[in-house]
Parts: structure tokens; sequence; C-alpha cells
């Protein structure tokens, strides 16, 4: 049997499903390889599949408060936080104005009037309100100073105009921050799915030029580094789905497809093996393992042609020297 006939013959054909966080490091990894040793033409398919990841594990993450019934993110918190020191600014400063001048002063009476006319509950009420509210509330506000010549002059003639851009800045990120619209999981689970599909399609670039007649044998190092990345943590699922005892749901219990399965990869369950697992470990890794002992529908032990480097993180292959 030819070694091309070999490579093809691994489980690399089978490739388990990754879960994000996993693809990633895998990538990052084998971009590292494939960079240190001067071998670029591969990297570009790298790239495009670490785009997807990280736009996946974005989504992810704002998957992730959407299931505690959170209405709006963290980063409406802080910006209302941030608007509410943009009001509390303006406001304070007409204060100031009708104190230091008094109220019969042409100044004094100029910022009376327009705290008047732009807080005419006081500043409480504002603070007060829900988010799409104070939003709203805060918009007719500005739309008063662009819309209104005296509310406009006035605030010419207090020099209040870059508390005012200030505070147009600051809404107009804040109507972005507090948007309602939801990341679904039918959105994660596309995405995830999109991950898988470019780990695969930077897997066959790697195998196809591995079996490539012009391979010089240094490149052909560095492919077999980088395959043996794939293995190493095709490996660590395997084993990952020995423990779980059930090979044919483990995709719902690493949160795949099942929608109330956590979002955590599979790394957050590989700890410390159950009795006798070690044994197993073993066996898989070296290869020793009966047809008795092997998961139902699990392909064979395969004699690796690449002879990647042992494990260093969890099954995967070695670092980078």
């Amino acid at each position: 049997m030819t070694s091309e006939t070999l490579l093809l013959d691994t489980t690399l054909l089978s490739l388990y499903r990754f879960t994000v966080r996993r693809g990633n490091f895998c990538l990052r990894r084998i971009r590292e390889i494939l960079g240190s040793r001067g071998f670029e033409a591969l990297v570009p398919a790298v790239d495009r599949a670490l785009e997807v990841h990280w736009s996946t594990s974005e989504l992810e993450a704002a998957y992730r408060p959407s299931r505690r019934n959170t209405v709006h993110g963290r980063e409406a918190v802080e910006l209302d936080k941030e608007l509410m020191r943009a009001l509390r600014a303006l406001h304070g400063c007409l204060a100031l104005t009708v104190g230091a001048f008094g109220p019969d002063s042409p100044q004094g009476g100029t910022a009376a009037r327009l705290r008047e006319a732009l807080f005419p509950d006081g500043l409480g009420r504002i603070n007060d309100m829900a988010f799409v509210e104070k939003e709203s509330e805060v918009t007719a506000m500005l739309n008063r100073l662009a819309e209104e010549p005296e509310l406009a002059q006035a605030v010419s003639e207090l020099g209040s105009a870059a508390l005012v851009e200030r505070l147009a800045e600051v809404t107009e990120r804040y109507r972005a921050a507090i948007q309602v619209k939801k990341t679904t999981f039918a959105e994660v689970r596309e995405a995830r799915r999109a991950c898988q599909e470019q780990l695969i399609r930077v897997m066959v670039h790697l195998m196809s030029r591995r079996v490539s007649p012009d391979l010089a044998p240094e490149e052909g190092q560095a492919l077999d580094l980088a395959l043996g990345e794939l293995l190493g943590h095709q490996e660590a699922i395997r084993r990952l789905r020995r423990q779980r005892r059930d090979p044919e749901v483990a995709e719902l219990e690493l949160g795949w497809d099942d929608e109330s399965a956590e979002l955590d990869d599979d790394e957050s369950a590989e700890g410390p093996l159950p009795d006798g697992g070690e044994q197993a470990e073993g066996a898989l890794l070296g290869g020793d393992e009966t047809a008795e002992e092997r998961e139902p529908g699990a392909p064979p032990p395969f004699a690796q042609p690449l002879d990647p480097p042992p494990a260093d993180h969890d099954g995967a292959g070695a670092s980078v020297a």
C-alpha cells in the first residue's frame, strides 16, 4: 500500500465535530506551524477559517446573555451610565450659570429658560426611565435644540454647544446598544456548522498538498505537524466520547444541536478519566485496543504514516519549536 493510500485511510476522513473554541485553537496552531516554517501558501485558507470562528464566538457570546432573559446587554448598562453623566453635565452647567449670575441677569435668565425647556420635570424623572423611554426622551430633547432657533441661540450664548454635541454622540451609541433583537439558537447552530465546514476545507487543503508529487521534504514535515494537530484533537474528542459512554448522543452533549445544551465547549468535560480510564486512554493513543474495546461505529486504530509527534496539549499535536 502506498503512503498516499495510507494517508487517505485515516480518521481525518471522518472528522468529528469540533466546538468553536477547539477549532479556533487548532487553526491557530496550524497557522503557527505553517508560518514559522515559511510555507505560507495555505495560510490564507486558515485565516478565512479563523475569521468564521471568531465571528461565531462573538455570536455565541451574544446568545448567552439572551438565554438569561436579559433584554439589554452589558454595553447598554454602561452606556446608560455614560448618558446620564452627559445629561448631568448639561443640567449642572445650566444650574451653575443661574446660581453664578442670578435668575434676573441676562446670562442667568437665559440658562434658567433653557433648563426649564430641556428639563421641565428635573433630571430625576429621566434617570428613572426604562432604557427605550430614556432614549426617546433625550432624542426629543436634542430634536428641540436642533429645530427651535431660540433654544439653539441660548446654547450658543451660554457656550454649552460642546456639552450638547457630547450628549448627541453618546445618545447615538446608546440607541444602537439598546436594540432588543436577540440572537437565536438557529443562528448559532448555523454559524457552528459554517465553522466545521471551514475546518474541513483546511483539512482537505492540507491533505491535498501532502500527496502532491512535487512536495519538498521540508514542506512535508510541516504538513505532517499540521495534520498531526488535527489528529491530536480528533483523539481528544474521541476520548471524551468514550468517557461519556454513549457516542450516539455525544454531539448533543457538546451543545451542537440541542438548544437546552450548555454552550461551553467540550474542554469543560475533559477532566480526569473514570476508573480504569488510564488504560483506555493508553489503548487509544497507542493503537492497541481490541475490536471489543472500540466504541460502536468508531473507525479502527490507524497506523499513522505521517508519524505526528506525541501530544503535548490534551491530545493535540506537539508544540512548534
